[in-house]
């Protein structure tokens, strides 16, 4: 499946609007990638595997630390305090996140087809 033009551009602002509206001062650990999503057309055809009427940006960002918490060992794992005590400060932290999706696309691809609908994770922000 691709998303069209028009459905990445609705994507875009939709990753955009959480970072700037819902992340802002409360959770740095999802607006920087949220914003870097919305740039990244590449990112966004994978989390257009949403399932239709699900909340995309929460479901894709949590499908990532969903496979992290479940044990996959990745760099990126260093960026969420959910994981490791000393959190590392990075500026390399968006492309660690960029490097797991592309490692790990068919895992996020089939939890955002298939259980996308919420019951595998709680989100907080």
């Amino acid at each position: 499946m691709s998303a069209t033009t028009e459905e990445l551009e609705r994507l875009r602002q939709t990753f955009q609007t959480l970072a700037d509206a819902e992340c802002e001062g409360s959770s740095a650990l999802y607006q920087t990638p949220s914003l870097e999503i919305a740039k990244d057309d590449d990112l966004l055809q994978l989390a257009s595997y949403c399932r239709s009427g699900q909340p995309i940006p929460n479901l894709f960002l949590g499908a990532v630390h969903y496979l992290l918490l479940r044990g996959i060992d990745h760099p990126l794992k260093a960026m969420y305090p959910s994981l490791i005590h000393d959190v590392a400060n990075t500026r390399e932290a968006f492309s660690l996140f960029k490097s797991f999706c592309k490692c790990y696309e068919t895992d996020i691809t089939y939890i955002l087809q298939t259980e996308g609908h919420g019951r595998w994770f709680e989100w907080k922000l």
